[in-house]
């Protein structure tokens, strides 16, 4: 079975277009990829296993073959989306054209276009669902969360300290801060698509981290040019 990428924000296959695996080997990965288009369409909690086996096309007694129970099931799609996620973050953040800066704003720029025109303000991202719906109730499901939002982190801090030693970002940037920012404006600006059915809130955020015109990238630049000292 192939597998599709999860980088974006959002999941655009129907999960009933899906077909069941071929091979038992398969049946595993693909109850997860099933499961994690159905969770991210209508929430964890509303996905019972008798409707992840009737969308995956296979017994219920594989569920419980290859999971302990639906919260490992959950669990396992979160890592899931984790890894597919990171490795989509390395390829973007890798390649030989442009900076490391340019190279981000792509990527979510990318994340954007996809969320809006393959998944029609369905779907968000996995992580920012969960949060809501599980983290206060599932001290397993927190901790995978928090864990994968740290990974976000710690990549992207890279990329902004990167832009610091280019010089695209000035010397006293607070790389951390910047990078925290980002995400609760991408999460944010994302629910607030999803409300409103526009991508306004989406390339309001965008603009704000990296268009140049922006009132936060004019203060770095003036930031930059005065030395790093604010006047």
């Amino acid at each position: 079975m192939s597998r599709r990428p999860v980088y974006s924000f959002s999941m655009s296959a129907s999960p009933a277009s899906v077909k069941p695996p071929e091979k038992r080997q398969e049946t595993r990965q693909h109850l997860i990829e099933v499961g994690l288009e159905l969770i991210l369409l209508h929430g964890f909690n509303v996905v019972s296993v008798d409707k992840l086996v009737k969308a995956a096309g296979v017994p219920k007694g594989s569920f419980y073959h290859y999971f302990e129970s639906k919260e490992d099931f959950g669990l396992q799609v979160v890592a899931f989306f984790q890894e597919e996620k990171c490795n989509a973050y390395e390829a973007a953040l890798n390649q030989p054209e442009g900076t490391p800066f340019s190279r981000l704003a792509g990527l979510f720029k990318a994340n954007n276009d996809r969320f809006v025109n393959e998944a029609r303000f369905c779907g968000g991202c996995l992580i920012g669902n969960l949060a809501q719906e599980q983290a206060s109730d599932y001290p397993a499901f927190q901790a995978a969360l928090k864990g994968c939002y740290e990974s976000w982190v710690a990549t992207v801090e890279e990329v902004f300290r990167s832009a610091v030693l280019s010089k695209e970002l000035p010397a006293a940037t607070n790389t951390h801060r910047l990078t925290q920012a980002l995400f609760i404006a991408m999460e944010g600006a994302l629910l607030t698509a999803k409300l409103t059915r526009s991508r306004e809130p989406l390339d309001t955020a965008w603009w704000l981290f990296f268009d140049a015109d922006s009132p936060l990238r004019r203060d770095l630049g003036a930031l930059s040019a005065n030395g790093g000292v604010l006047t």
